[in-house]
């Protein structure tokens, strides 16, 4: 058996696999077991509140992070985890997410516990992360 001979039937066992492939795993994803996606589900399924300064600049009528819970669960949802940063392997897991432009935090931190998670200010945030000094409240 020559060389040309060999590579034909390496091609056709190659294209016999694809098509088993094909057939197998369409229309599934491949985006979904990525550690991004993950943990974005998670924060949908386990759900997320903000902490006591989170939730007082939230709450504040004037202040600049003025949202509903809904508001900042698509902030999340649209930010960029900043895994240089992020704490996966601590007790509790915490990640930092860089929002999108449209958010008017830049940076927030959510750390998971056993039943839910706790989204927190960071120091890249914008607004002091302990503390709130809204005027109406």
């Amino acid at each position: 058996m020559n060389f040309r001979q060999r590579f034909f039937r390496y091609g056709i066992g190659v294209f016999v696999g694809l098509l088993l492939s094909i057939f197998f795993f369409q229309g599934r994803g491949c985006n979904d077991w990525l550690p991004e996606k993950r943990i974005k589900s998670r924060m949908q399924l386990d759900g997320v509140l903000p902490s006591e300064a989170l939730a007082c600049w939230m709450e504040c009528a004037d202040g600049p992070a003025q949202a509903s819970i809904s508001t900042m669960m698509q902030w999340l949802l649209e930010s960029e985890i900043n895994w240089s940063e992020s704490r996966p392997r601590q007790e509790p897991p915490c990640y930092i997410l860089d929002t999108a432009p449209g958010c008017p935090l830049r940076q927030l931190e959510v750390c998971f516990g056993v039943k839910s998670g706790v989204v927190n200010l960071t120091s890249g945030s914008g607004l002091p992360p302990t503390g709130c000094d809204c005027p109406g409240i």
